[in-house]
């Protein structure tokens, strides 16, 4: 009930806002190829939109079970929309960084 009422852009409300996208995406077919893979498009933009945004920490396959599992969500692959996502500064492959003058010791500074 507390997430049914919480402010969107709360804790609560964000977890919320997830829990909601992913239930929608876990309600698509998946009789044909396309209709999985939307499915997992839309599954993989929960977890890099709304979940990441709630997250307190790098989301990680092990990290997306375990909130699945607590809010009890069907089991799927906890890998769709994590792996692969860039580096620990949210840096994409490919992308030009420049880290000259960039002396942090790690993703949240040093």
């Amino acid at each position: 009930m507390a997430r049914a009422n919480a402010a969107p852009h709360s804790q609560v409300g964000r977890i919320a806002a997830y829990e909601q996208a992913m239930l929608a995406a876990l309600a698509m077919p998946t009789s044909t190829r396309a209709e999985i893979a939307a499915r997992n498009a839309a599954i993989a933009a929960a977890r890099s939109q709304e979940l990441k945004d709630a997250a307190n920490k790098p989301l990680s396959p092990a990290v997306v079970a375990q909130v699945d599992s607590l809010l009890g969500l069907p089991p799927t692959n906890p890998a769709i929309g994590v792996v692969g996502r860039g580096d620990h500064w949210g840096h994409q492959r490919g992308d030009h960084v420049d880290h000259r003058g960039d002396h942090r010791s790690g993703p949240w500074g040093g």
